[in-house]
């Protein structure tokens, strides 16, 4: 069953990034779309980004540029550390984030019923549950 759970997470994921592309009208990137997770509202510095994806500073760095260039991140002073900046989602970058959300909604409103979304999630709830008690 988990075998299948990473064919249908990939499949879907692939999916849900060409559909949000399209309605976002910019190419989102799967490695975009892994640091958004991490980043609060409030602002995140890239250090700790990183060390929750197991990344170099380096590729996050990176990858927060291409978001500001996008104009969905922006920097913002550290008001904890004047050497260091946060990043956070722009006015733009969180309503991109509800679209892409609504992106998501749609796909599963498409492909589950309302009884299958419930079980499916109840599912996932106890697979995350047993992950929980089982750290790496």
């Amino acid at each position: 069953a988990l075998q299948l759970l990473f064919r249908v997470a990939r499949r879907t994921n692939e999916l849900a990034l060409e559909r949000a592309s399209r309605e976002l009208g910019f190419p989102v990137r799967a490695a975009h779309t892994s640091l958004l997770p991490h980043i609060s509202f409030t602002g995140t510095r890239q250090t700790e980004i990183a060390a929750k994806l197991g990344v170099s500073k380096q590729a996050v760095h990176k990858l927060v540029e291409e978001l500001c260039g996008l104009g969905l991140l922006e920097r913002v002073p550290d008001p904890e550390d004047a050497r260091a900046t946060l990043g956070r989602f722009s006015a733009p970058g969180r309503a991109s984030m509800a679209r892409g959300i609504a992106v998501l909604e749609a796909l599963e409103q498409e492909a589950l019923s309302p009884a299958d979304a419930a079980a499916l999630r109840g599912l996932l709830v106890k697979v995350d549950a047993w992950l929980d008690e089982h750290p790496k």
